[in-house]
């Protein structure tokens, strides 16, 4: 199914591993039509106190350790009792995106046993973040807004 861009300005990463390089995740941006297309003054993210989400059926919890920035972060994600299979190589992938889409952290499960993601955010803010799991062959992400002191 195609879907078109409506005409705004908008981010776009690419995250590439390629052999024996290094590479940086950064914004590209892009521009859909015509004429000039102000930016907002800001996301208008808002924090989210439920961290419970029900998407195609499959249920998902994320629990975190703390959200305090510059100290390692544990988020916990609870899959209730499902098992996440593989794909792309991890049986979990987790992005994070801070309000401004500038900084971009992508990280895969700490733990086989545990759907477990372990990272550091180093500025406190408010931050967008997705959790990909794979439930009977599809691809389900889940989103949560999280604000880091």
């Amino acid at each position: 199914m195609q879907k078109d861009l409506p005409d705004n300005e908008y981010k776009v990463f690419v995250d590439i591993s390629p052999k024996d390089l290094s590479y940086a995740v950064s914004p590209i941006e892009l521009h859909v039509g015509r004429g000039r297309h102000e930016r907002p003054a800001s996301n208008n993210l808002s924090v989210e106190q439920n961290l419970t989400q029900t998407v195609d059926g499959h249920t998902v919890e994320l629990n975190a350790t703390t959200f305090k920035a510059g100290q390692d972060i544990s988020l916990q994600f609870d899959t209730k009792n499902e098992v996440p299979e593989p794909y792309l190589g991890a049986s979990g992938h987790v992005i994070i995106l801070d309000e401004n889409a500038e900084n971009y952290i992508h990280f895969h499960r700490a733990s086989k046993d545990k759907t477990q993601f372990d990272t550091v955010i180093e500025k406190s803010g408010k931050y967008k973040q997705w959790a990909e799991f794979q439930f009977i062959g599809k691809v389900t992400a889940y989103s949560y807004v999280i604000g880091v002191k």
